[in-house]
């Protein structure tokens, strides 16, 4: 009788070392995709704040090119009106003026 339960005691033992090794390796198999994730994770958050910079320069530079943008916009304009108005005739073109035909 006392033989049975010391077998059955050491059944149990081993049944718990086999389980307490299966742990131990799903431990470190954890702890090495938690390492993994972690770097993504890192990796992922550097390019979101990457693209937040670039997006606020982006958009900073449009602000700061707006002002400008108008004047040139509105130069385009003189510029057409002018050169319409040279092929309609009404202004000299400049080789007129400078030969003294103005």
């Amino acid at each position: 009788m006392l033989a049975k339960q010391s077998e059955e005691l050491e059944l149990e033992r081993q049944a718990l070392e086999d389980d307490k090794k299966l742990l131990l390796e799903e431990t470190e198999k954890l702890k090495k995709e938690k390492a993994a994730l972690e770097n993504r994770e890192r990796f992922f958050s550097t390019g979101f704040f990457a693209s937040s910079l670039a997006a606020g320069i982006a958009i900073l530079g449009i602000l700061l090119r707006l002002p400008t943008s108008r004047l040139e916009r509105k130069l385009k304009r003189l510029e057409i009106a002018a050169l319409e108005a040279k092929l309609a005739g009404v202004i000299p073109s400049d080789k007129d003026v400078a030969s003294g035909n103005a």
